[in-house]
């Protein structure tokens, strides 16, 4: 089973959009050394596993401390506020 099979038989509604999201971020941030990912990328990834529109997800990344804004659309994930 794939990667992305795994994540999307398990992400059904029974995982929060704010935990999907940290974990779309996880794993995308293992491919950049900085551990950024871009908000357009994030949503992507997101969209594989649920369908929402961008909106959700720019307010959850706006709001919630663990998801920090490092510059022109790229967060990380703030370990100290995990």
């Amino acid at each position: 089973m794939s990667r992305i099979s795994k994540h999307w038989t398990r992400s059904g509604n029974s995982v929060s959009f704010e935990d999907l999201v940290a974990l779309v971020m996880r794993e995308l941030s293992k491919s950049n050394p900085q551990g950024h990912v871009h908000a357009q990328e994030l949503y992507a990834g997101v969209n594989l596993l649920r369908r929402v529109p961008p909106a959700p997800l720019f307010a959850l990344l706006a709001s919630n401390p663990i998801f920090k804004h490092v510059g022109d659309l790229h967060y990380r994930l703030d370990q100290e506020a995990e």
